[in-house]
């Protein structure tokens, strides 16, 4: 359970060990309707987890928004005022981060991974794949819609983005790789390791940011369509009867788990519930799809429309990292069944267990198929799960408090970073800049 599963819900809802004593399962469907109750709105008073406690107030003006995604961006802000590094150093780490993306050298050869966006007014410059590249173009067209009308000086800035599963960065210089310089400026990235870095070393301080941005756009086109289901009708146009996953054949090093049962789980998550659905055809439709190197059965695969829009139960599966796609299809207003990766991900702090989504290898091996029978036999609960996670995203993560927190990391990014230096300084620096619309 997270701090604000245990701050939130009532203890007697957790299903598991309470202060050292058990839980009977059996009890479970009658404490969770006073959980998962209707989430119809999502205003300010409903804060995430540390939100009101630590970006109330920053030099005398109040930083508490309603838009749960910013708080990250205040719990890290800290870190980089408080880096003894004066802003020419800054200056000169990230332009050689930038420059290097741009050239397309190593280590940032992959440009499906690095991206950058470099605003000055109303002009843009970006390396040249971007535009190209579904997971990421369609967040410069959200940069470039939150300042449309806004030519505001301090909303300059130059906006690094990291699309891998878990960090680069952390506190100190990468041993991946020497050239990668400390983390004296802000990156962006839509997941990292939230307790140490991929070598050992202290938290990672990338900024989260809203995931891949294919999923993100899709989920406005559901939050509208969904905004008026019924549950009438998602109980007479959803699949009720099998939890549908599909994924490639990915496993992270999620590391061991251990289980509220006493179980110690550390197998390939994927792998694990695909044999698990071989073994319970009548309840689970779970396959990799592409290679066949699990020796399981491989299915086809089914195309974002029709998972979105014809199930109410569906899988989210932590591969290198967490699932990109697991906004989307909180917002499509489908039951998730979900375990939480190391990989933190943007709304991690506010997802609860039982309100939004439902717990997997939590309690045990099998929770999977325990808690689906639960919800077969109780389609109010499975339909309160479903709308409230699908509010909850809708809220958070749509349009307009998209909008806000791109226009305040930019103001962000400038007070740390100071004034974005010419294009002529640039381009001397970096190389020919490329126009983010090309």
């Amino acid at each position: 359970m997270t701090d604000r599963t245990l701050e939130q819900v009532p203890t007697h809802a957790s299903g598991g060990k309470i202060a050292g004593r058990a839980t009977t399962r059996v009890h479970l469907p009658k404490f969770l309707r006073a959980i998962t109750r209707d989430v119809k709105d999502v205003t300010k008073v409903d804060c995430c987890e540390r939100t009101c406690e630590d970006a109330r107030v920053h030099d005398g003006v109040d930083h508490t928004l309603d838009n749960c995604p910013l708080t990250d961006l205040y719990r890290n802000r800290h870190f980089f005022e408080k880096t003894s590094v004066n802003q020419r150093q800054r200056w000169a780490d990230l332009l050689a981060v930038v420059g290097s993306i741009n050239r397309a050298q190593k280590p940032f050869d992959d440009l499906y991974q690095w991206h950058f966006i470099i605003k000055k007014g109303r002009e843009y410059r970006c390396n040249r794949l971007l535009s190209r590249n579904s997971d990421v173009a369609g967040h410069f067209r959200s940069v470039q819609d939150a300042f449309e009308f806004d030519d505001e000086r301090g909303r300059d800035g130059v906006f690094l983005m990291h699309l891998k599963d878990g960090g680069w960065y952390s506190e100190e210089r990468s041993t991946l790789d020497p050239r990668v310089p400390n983390l004296t400026f802000p990156l962006f990235s839509w997941s990292r390791l939230e307790r140490h870095d991929l070598v050992g070393n202290k938290r990672q301080r990338e900024l989260l940011m809203p995931t891949y941005a294919r999923h993100i756009e899709k989920l406005d086109t559901l939050c509208a369509s969904s905004e008026n289901l019924n549950k009438t009708h998602w109980a007479n146009t959803r699949n009720h009867e099998k939890v549908l996953g599909r994924f490639r054949e990915r496993c992270g090093n999620q590391g061991a788990r251990n289980l509220w049962n006493g179980e110690q789980f550390d197998a390939c998550e994927r792998k694990f519930l695909s044999k698990l659905a071989e073994q319970h055809t009548d309840l689970l439709d779970i396959h990799p799809v592409g290679d066949d190197s699990w020796n399981l059965t491989v299915a086809d695969p089914i195309g974002q429309d029709e998972f979105d829009a014809s199930y109410a139960f569906e899988i989210s599966t932590n591969g290198f990292g967490g699932d990109g796609g697991l906004m989307r299809k909180l917002a499509s207003n489908t039951v998730i069944f979900y375990s939480k990766p190391l990989y933190k991900q943007l709304l991690d702090d506010e997802l609860v267990p039982w309100r939004h989504y439902v717990p997997i290898l939590d309690e045990s091996s099998v929770d999977l198929l325990h808690n689906f029978r639960m919800l077969k036999a109780d389609p109010d609960l499975a339909w309160r799960i479903a709308r409230n996670g699908r509010n909850l995203v809708c809220a958070r993560l749509s349009e307009e408090p998209r909008k806000t927190w791109f226009r305040e990391v930019f103001g962000f990014i400038n007070e740390i970073m100071g004034d974005v230096p010419s294009w002529e300084d640039l381009e001397q620096e970096l190389g020919p800049l490329h126009s983010c619309k090309a």
